[in-house]
């Protein structure tokens, strides 16, 4: 049959039930809007919580190939990555009455204020240590500088070198150092400086470790997840992933029981309408049979009713949730296009299950019947 008489036909009966496809489509629409800004604002508090934990831990990790990873350890595989998101990890010592005490590397973008107990002076290449370590050290310092005999070690041995170093202040006595596994003694040594000292004791460009450190947790997440599949030994007690994965699955949760919830509802409602609608036309569709046409062309007809009616719902309640979460700033398209889909591809299966079966009930004779009693 020809295209175009069920464009015409559709517009037709559209224009004829104006009142039940308004209705129907406003239902849609602030059902489909409802979700999507619910889910955004999910989506925007499971980002606001994984943001305040990971800022009161730090978004790293550790690799190596051996079967440990903290820099107070021996080594016996020495390994380069060419990545980015990593950076050598180099074991680097000093001697305090014959104790090894380790210089650990923090980066320009860390956030140590909240650690620091004493500040001596704030200088962009100082260092940082426990109190201990400070107090054995600090009939050496002059002018809060501190001149500090160096142990490295690399695949070859060990080298001795010395080093001046800014001392900037003394850390709270509660600092977790995941660096470290034995000893709670350490010096927090600009990372840029700790390369520039291993360079120059001309080592070997082969480490014990490296540090993996990205912007976000889920860049962390996955790089952890590769290089942990790939055989590496992992050090993630800088993030605690297990908190951070059972956040995330909690947010998952709430948002697929909510999308799950507003779903179902939006399905009962459609069952329900599009059976009054249905039963409406029943007459209408009967004398189509008799004119001649095919179940088959009535199920048609109805698809390319729906499809049109649920396009515009999709359209409408997209550009309203769009609009809306860029105010309210829980704007994510990923969300929204997750939960535009589910909802189409769902509504389409029970319209097409219940027009179909409405359809396939169809009995001229039985009609008549009814039309002459």
């Amino acid at each position: 049959m020809d295209h175009r008489f069920y464009r015409e036909y559709v517009k037709d009966y559209v224009k004829h039930y104006r009142f039940m496809y308004v209705l129907m489509m406003m239902v849609f629409i602030l059902s489909l809007v409802s979700g999507q800004m619910i889910l955004g604002i999910i989506h925007h508090s499971k980002d606001q919580g994984m943001q305040m934990l990971i800022g009161q831990l730090e978004n790293k990790a550790i690799i190596t190939k051996d079967k440990h990873s903290y820099v107070d350890q021996d080594y016996s595989h020495f390994i380069k990555i060419d990545d980015k998101n990593t950076f050598p990890l180099y074991k680097i010592y000093i001697q305090i009455e014959g104790e090894d005490v380790y210089l650990v590397p923090y980066f320009k973008d860390d956030d140590l204020s909240k650690y620091i107990d004493r500040n001596n002076q704030e200088t962009k290449t100082g260092i940082y240590m426990d109190n201990e370590s400070y107090y054995l050290l600090n009939q050496e310092l002059s002018d809060n500088r501190v001149n500090l005999d160096l142990y490295i070690t690399d695949q070859n041995g060990m080298h001795q070198t010395s080093y001046t170093f800014d001392m900037n202040g003394v850390f709270r006595n509660n600092k977790k150092v995941h660096y470290v596994s034995k000893s709670q003694r350490y010096i927090y040594v600009p990372y840029s400086i700790l390369q520039d000292i291993y360079k120059q004791s001309e080592c070997t460009p082969r480490y014990i470790g490296y540090i993996i450190k990205t912007d976000t947790y889920d860049e962390l997440n996955k790089l952890v997840d590769y290089y942990e599949s790939k055989g590496y030994r992992i050090n993630d007690s800088f993030t605690d992933r297990e908190a951070m994965n059972s956040l995330d699955s909690y947010y998952k949760n709430m948002m697929f029981t909510f999308a799950g919830v507003i779903l179902v509802i939006s399905v009962l409602i459609d069952i329900v309408l599009e059976s009054h609608l249905l039963m409406q036309r029943k007459k209408e569709l009967v004398l189509l049979l008799i004119s001649g046409l095919l179940k088959k062309d009535l199920q048609r007809i109805s698809m390319i009713e729906s499809l049109g009616s649920i396009s515009i719902v999709v359209v409408s309640s997209t550009l309203i949730s769009s609009i809306m979460s860029l105010i309210l700033g829980t704007f994510d398209i990923v969300t929204l296009s997750s939960m535009t889909v589910l909802f189409i591809i769902i509504l389409l299966i029970e319209r097409m299950v219940l027009q179909n079966k409405f359809i396939n009930k169809l009995n001229i004779v039985d009609e008549l019947r009814n039309e002459v009693h």
